[in-house]
């Protein structure tokens, strides 16, 4: 089977917010998406992208916490469309 469509190699950004510089409102965020999704300390990336996270905020608005990743990733320079990849341990 092979698929045309999807790149070998590919540029990801990845939001890494265990022992770095992350700020504590968008850790704190972080570790809501994964209670919401209900991850354990097994999983370690959660995938997603400005566009998919502004659907998930749109869809509950519980789910403000979004906004700050969202907003945290604009002020970096990501684009809505780019692949991002939170990682998080605890």
């Amino acid at each position: 089977m092979q698929f045309d469509n999807i790149p070998a190699i590919q540029k990801i950004t990845v939001l890494n917010t265990t022992w770095t510089d992350c700020p504590e409102d968008v850790m704190e965020a972080v570790r809501e998406i994964w209670s919401y999704y209900e991850y354990g300390n097994d999983n370690y990336i959660h995938k997603t992208s400005i566009d998919d996270l502004t659907d998930f905020l749109e869809e509950d608005e519980s789910n403000s916490f979004a906004k700050v990743i969202i907003d945290y990733l604009i002020e970096h320079g990501i684009e809505n469309n780019e692949e991002i990849w939170i990682h998080f341990w605890w």
